[in-house]
This record gives structure tokens, C-alpha cells and sequence, in this order.
């Protein structure tokens, strides 16, 4: 693997890490205003929470974006090889759709786009939890006054009707496969046109934002990063040293539903998307006409022997002024 590839991928996964945090921070800082009486904005309402995680989206995605297009001028910058990752995902189920679609394989082949999948999650995982970690530190105070689902709340995603499974799994499917088709859609079917427009993010967080609010009881589970990621925070901070019953905080973390819900759900909502790509046609032939399906290696292969060509040139260059 060479510098060039080293370099995109550190982009991309700081891209992913820092936009995900923000989601987190900002989303679930949404909902500790709204959930904790001694916040100025205690119970302000299901409007306001709603409003709050599409914006929290629109700047995690856009902040995201801009990281990753970073990567990829340098990429091109180095090599000369033009390839565009401000994709601004910050949600494993929208990784599973740009790896099972082919969008990622067309671009970089399917090798390079299953080190993508990893590079994603890991980092989205990593940047929820660092974003519910700092957002616990500035909130602890207030957990002192407060109950255990109320905490539970402000980290993760509950469900009353917990046990109607069929209906819960049906909802986060339908919230995720309609979040991500709208992303796919308004990036563009060209590879080379996702992340190219700044309105972008706020198309996707206004469409999470209506969605939470039509959908209601569990439509904010759609991103298994922000769920599980703030989820185990919850089971692992010491809540027993100020008074909350250790059994109870480990009941109320439902590792079941966790998974179930808010993890196989979307992931299942992104598979979907992914084959429907398939069945439109700039899909098929952009991944057909993709050199690097064709040569999975290339990508890793082609800057190194693009920098020697520059190399010889420069040479050749100064010979001749020289002569």
C-alpha cells in the first residue's frame, strides 16, 4: 500500500470519526436540553428535538464532507489520480449501501472499497463514542438529578412498545432505506459528482429530521453508529457512584433490542438500497466501464508508477536546460 492510499484513507477515516462526533454531540445534546428539568430548554417538545438532530446531521455531514474532499485533492494533488470520497456517510447503514451498490468498487475496486467499509465503521463507532463521552462530561452534573431512562434517553434510542418487534424492526427499515435512497439520490448516480454540493448535507438532515418526526417512536435508531456507539457508554459510566442501582442501568442498556432495532434494521434498510441500485442503469455502467473492478489493485499501483513517469520528466527537464 503506498502513500497515496495511506493518505485517502486517513481522510476519510477522520472525516467519518469527526463528523460522527458531531452528530452525537450536537444530536444528543438535543435531547438532554429537552429531557433535563434544570435545561432552558426542558420539555421543549417533539418539534424541537427534531429540528435539532437535522441540523446536528447537516453540520456532522457537512464538517465530514470537507475533511474527506480535503483527502481527495491531495490524492490528486500527489498523483494526478482524480478521485472524489467527500461522501460525508457517518452511518454504517449508508456504508453498507455504498459497498453493496458498487459505487465504492467502481471507483476504487472491490478490494480497496471492503478496506473502505472497515475504515467507516471503525471510525463512525469510535467518533460516537468520543462525542457521548465528551457530552457526558459536560452534562454529568445534571444526571444527579435526574433518573436512570432519562439518562438512558439522552444517550440512546427507547421504545416503550419495546416487545412489538416486527413493527419496530419494519420502522427502522423504512426510516433508514428512505435516509439513505435520499442521500444516493441527491449526491448523483456519477461517482464523481457525490459530495460536490454543499446543500447536499442539509437535504439529508432535513429528510432525517422529517422523518423523525413523522415516523416518531424510533426513527432516530436508523444509524446504528449513534445508537450502540452512546449505548455502551451508558452501560459502562459509573452511574452507581451516584446512587443508581447497577442491575437496573444494566437491564435498561437491552442488549437484544440494541440489536435487533437500531443496528440490524438500518443495516438491513442499506442492503436494500444497495441492490436497488443496481437496477438503474448509470449504476451499471459506471461500475462496467470501471477500470479498477477490472484491475482491483490498481489503485495502489497506479500512483506509484505515476510519481516515477513525473520523476522521469523532471529529469529529462533539467538534462535538456543543462544541454
Amino acid at each position: 500500500m503506498n502513500y497515496f492510499s495511506l493518505d485517502l484513507f486517513g481522510y476519510i477515516f477522520l472525516g467519518e470519526m469527526i463528523g460522527t462526533l458531531l452528530l452525537v454531540f450536537l444530536g444528543n445534546g438535543i435531547n438532554a436540553v429537552n429531557l433535563f428539568k434544570k435545561s432552558p430548554g426542558y420539555n421543549a417538545g417533539w418539534l424541537f428535538v427534531s429540528i435539532g438532530w437535522a441540523v446536528a446531521a447537516a453540520i456532522g455531514i457537512l464538517f465530514s464532507m470537507t475533511i474527506e474532499s480535503i483527502g481527495s485533492n491531495l490524492a490528486f494533488q500527489q498523483t494526478g489520480i482524480k478521485v472524489n470520497f467527500a461522501y460525508g456517510l457517518i452511518n454504517p447503514a449508508f456504508d453498507i449501501t455504498m459497498f453493496v451498490s458498487g459505487i465504492w468498487a467502481s471507483t476504487v475496486g472491490w478490494i480497496s472499497a471492503f478496506i473502505l467499509l472497515l475504515i467507516c465503521l471503525v471510525a463512525q463507532f469510535i467518533g460516537a463514542i468520543l462525542g457521548q463521552l465528551i457530552l457526558d462530561f459536560i452534562n454529568w452534573p445534571k444526571f444527579k438529578d435526574a433518573d436512570l431512562l432519562t439518562i438512558k434517553k439522552m444517550h440512546c434510542t427507547h421504545n416503550d412498545r419495546r416487545d412489538d418487534w416486527t413493527r419496530n424492526m419494519f420502522t427502522e427499515f423504512v426510516a433508514a432505506s428512505i435516509l439513505i435512497a435520499v442521500g444516493v439520490i441527491v449526491c448523483g448516480f456519477q461517482t464523481n459528482n457525490i459530495g460536490s454540493d454543499l446543500w447536499v448535507p442539509f437535504v439529508v438532515g432535513l429528510t432525517l429530521g422529517i422523518i423523525r418526526a413523522s415516523i416518531c417512536s424510533t426513527a432516530f435508531a436508523a444509524n446504528p453508529a449513534r445508537d450502540l456507539g452512546p449505548r455502551l457508554i451508558f452501560l459502562l459510566i459509573p452511574l452507581q457512584k451516584i446512587g443508581f442501582d447497577r442491575k437496573e442501568q444494566i437491564k435498561l442498556f437491552d442488549f437484544k433490542y440494541a440489536l435487533l432495532v437500531p443496528v440490524l434494521s438500518p443495516l438491513l434498510g442499506g442492503i436494500f438500497v444497495g441492490v436497488w441500485c443496481w437496477l438503474v442503469p448509470d449504476f451499471m455502467n459506471n461500475y462496467k466501464n470501471s477500470i479498477y473492478v477490472k484491475h482491483p489493485f490498481l489503485i495502489f499501483q497506479n500512483p506509484i508508477k505515476h510519481n516515477v513517469n513525473k520523476l522521469h520528466i523532471q529529469i529529462n527537464k533539467l538534462l535538456k536546460t543543462n544541454v
